[in-house]
């Protein structure tokens, strides 16, 4: 498994159960948004990211709150 996959399942797994994961070293959370987005995750994965510790004001967590924000808009409709 993927450093990338290891990092996006410790989101994921984050913001199932309400706790943080350890996130692996060198995981890149912008390069995630892609996959998360594909798989109906970004919600998962903003919760998990928020978890783990991500600020806002790190640009990786800037780019999945960019694409967060309008899929959750669009559900609240």
């Amino acid at each position: 498994m993927t450093l990338q996959n290891q990092g996006i399942l410790a989101l994921v797994r984050s913001g199932l159960e309400g706790k943080a994961h350890p996130v692996p070293q060198g995981f890149d959370l912008a390069q995630a948004v892609n996959t998360l987005s594909a798989h109906g995750l970004l919600g998962l994965g903003y919760l998990g990211a928020k978890l783990c510790g991500y600020r806002m004001n790190d640009p990786a967590m800037q780019v999945l709150t960019a694409a967060f924000v309008p899929e959750l808009a669009r559900n609240v409709e």
